[in-house]
């Protein structure tokens, strides 16, 4: 008995030194990402990263306001550490559920933008990815009326096409494992701002050929290139 005593008391001393996880990261000091658009200005030899970040009443249990903010650095590194310098928290990118290439960027190079975003060890792999038809951060300000937050809106787009199978279901993970797969190209869906920032709309998706966008499909033409591809693997399964 006194042996198990000893046993007790050691182990409340020993919980007594314990200190939290050493990687602790509480919310109220980071802000999160939910979204974000990336182009490039060629003249400046520069990526502009506009990031959609959500905020709220500290009273709200659902945030309702989403604050846009926008840098420019010579790589998506130095976009991001730009970024760090406005805000006054850490930012992750563990929450972002959609991020989205203007169609100059994709014409040039998207690979280095996603491996900038892949490498970072909070990214979240699951994001979805998008080819916007012109710049890329004007469709973080359209007007949304059902939706508060952008983020939301343009994820629950992307995600109803997905279910009706009018696009392919990609997102950071997968289209980087395509990319690595010689046999292999990716296809990305493509969206438009409306006139008027009154939203936006799917108008197809975008073809590549390697790490370079080479043309584009409209909605009837994705859908056919779905289903012939699920006839395909059938056949070859």
């Amino acid at each position: 008995m006194r042996k198990l005593t000893k046993i007790i008391i050691l182990a409340f001393s020993l919980l007594l030194l314990l200190s939290g996880c050493w990687d602790e990261q509480l919310l109220k000091d980071v802000a999160l990402i939910n979204s974000q658009a990336i182009d490039i200005d060629s003249e400046n030899d520069s990526i502009k990263l506009t990031i959609a970040l959500v905020s709220g009443n500290s009273n709200e249990k659902v945030p309702t306001t989403t604050t846009i903010v926008t840098a420019e650095g010579h790589s998506i590194r130095d976009s991001r550490t730009e970024l760090d310098k406005k805000i006054g928290s850490e930012l992750f990118a563990s929450k972002n559920q959609i991020t989205m290439f203007s169609r100059e960027l994709a014409e040039q190079d998207i690979y280095s933008v996603l491996d900038g975003n892949y490498r970072s060890p909070l990214s979240s792999l699951t994001a979805r990815l998008a080819v916007i038809d012109g710049e890329a951060e004007p469709i973080l300000h359209v007007e949304t009326e059902n939706k508060p937050l952008i983020s939301d809106y343009l994820r629950d787009l992307l995600i109803s096409a997905e279910d009706t199978g009018a696009i392919p279901v990609v997102n950071l993970q997968n289209t980087l494992a395509i990319i690595y797969d010689d046999g292999q190209d990716i296809v990305l869906p493509r969206l438009q701002v409306l006139d008027k920032q009154a939203g936006a709309k799917l108008t197809g998706s975008a073809l590549f050929s390697d790490r370079h966008m080479t043309g584009t499909l409209n909605s009837d033409e994705t859908i056919m290139l779905l289903l012939l591809a699920v006839v395909k693997k059938e056949n070859i399964g």
